[in-house]
């Protein structure tokens, strides 16, 4: 019988213990899951915009500023592309001092050079119009525009900017650029993952040897913006056709940029065509293929002239997807092998 003096019980002892032990177990359970999302969130919020963010005063219409869905740009790659590219703005077209339109962006331009010189790409370029333009680093920092020299063959825009210790880009071998490889293109902060599919021809039918004569084609077609290779290094500017106009002429002028601030050109004239010979007779020992001089000033026999087949250039066979490279990279004096009236010579040649 329960003792009348005593008041009555109003839950079980056993099971109050129980509530205590579950309760601990809850409260610690939510803790955790509170510390792991918020740990998840800090992490990103620590990696993104050091990686994906413009400068705070550039203004643009971001849309979709997301890498290709399918694969990812290395992180170096990402954060090489920030360092050694700098914006070139439309000055006039400033909004509220710090702020400027998606309009108002003249281009990306790529830095070659630690004391300023950089390289933007543009097919319609006007000198007066430099006055109002405003160059912009990663960091926010504007930069004066000293110099500009422009290559209108390959619509390659040089720029001198004002200051030392930029980061600059690197170039790749070039011999290792061919069918099948792979480059990044960028625009902005966004970036999509192309394969070069083959070589387009873009020389007029009468070829002029100091231009391109062929593009790298990209597959998939994509927009217009810095292309690179897996290890970021710098292969071209990407049209808005979706070929790729490679640099290995700009590697080539940064000395002459750097010591006289003027880019070197060609001093070879040769106008003409690939060809190869044919010959149904079993009296010819070689067969030679190569660029059929057509047109050239020269009409001294120890030169280029007229007539000639161009077979080699310092002893590498040309091709007419390797001939303009193959004149750019050459060190002056080089050596060209003809082929001329059934005979093979040496001529030494400057550029």
């Amino acid at each position: 019988m329960y003792p009348p003096h005593l008041p009555f019980k109003t839950c079980s002892t056993a099971l109050h213990h129980v509530w205590r032990q579950t309760y601990v177990v809850v409260i610690l359970v939510v803790l955790s899951l509170s510390a792991g999302i918020t740990g998840s969130l800090v992490t990103t919020a620590w990696i993104e915009p050091t990686l994906y963010t413009d400068s705070n005063l550039y203004f643009l219409n971001r849309g979709n500023n997301t890498v290709d869905s399918r694969q990812q740009p290395d992180i170096a790659l990402l954060q090489r592309y920030q360092y050694t590219t700098v914006r070139i703005v439309d000055g006039k077209q400033v909004v509220n001092t710090d702020f400027y339109p998606e309009s108002s962006l003249i281009g990306r331009m790529i830095m070659l050079s630690s004391n300023g010189w950089g390289a933007l790409y543009t097919d319609s370029f006007v000198s007066s119009n430099v006055s109002s333009w405003l160059a912009i680093d990663y960091q926010g920092v504007i930069h004066t525009i000293e110099k500009t020299v422009y290559d209108k063959d390959r619509s390659v825009l040089y720029i001198k900017l004002a200051g030392n210790e930029f980061r600059v880009a690197s170039f790749p071998d070039w011999n290792s650029m061919d069918r099948g490889s792979g480059v990044w293109v960028a625009r902005g902060s966004n970036w999509r993952r192309h394969t070069i599919s083959d070589y387009q021809v873009v020389a007029e039918p009468l070829y002029e040897a100091r231009l391109p004569y062929a593009l790298l084609s990209l597959n998939p077609v994509g927009t217009s913006g810095l292309a690179f290779n897996d290890q970021g290094q710098l292969v071209g500017f990407a049209d808005e056709t979706g070929l790729v106009h490679m640099v290995y002429k700009v590697e080539q002028d940064l000395p002459s940029l750097l010591e006289k601030g003027e880019r070197k050109s060609l001093s070879i004239d040769w106008r003409g065509y690939f060809v190869e010979q044919i010959s149904s007779g079993t009296d010819i020992a070689e067969q030679y293929s190569g660029f059929y001089v057509l047109q050239t000033a020269s009409r001294n026999v120890d030169k280029v002239i007229n007539g000639d087949v161009i077979v080699s250039i310092n002893g590498s066979s040309v091709s007419a997807f390797t001939f303009d490279r193959m004149l750019a990279q050459a060190p002056s004096p080089f050596t060209v092998t003809v082929w001329r009236k059934g005979e093979r010579f040496d001529i030494l040649m400057e550029k």
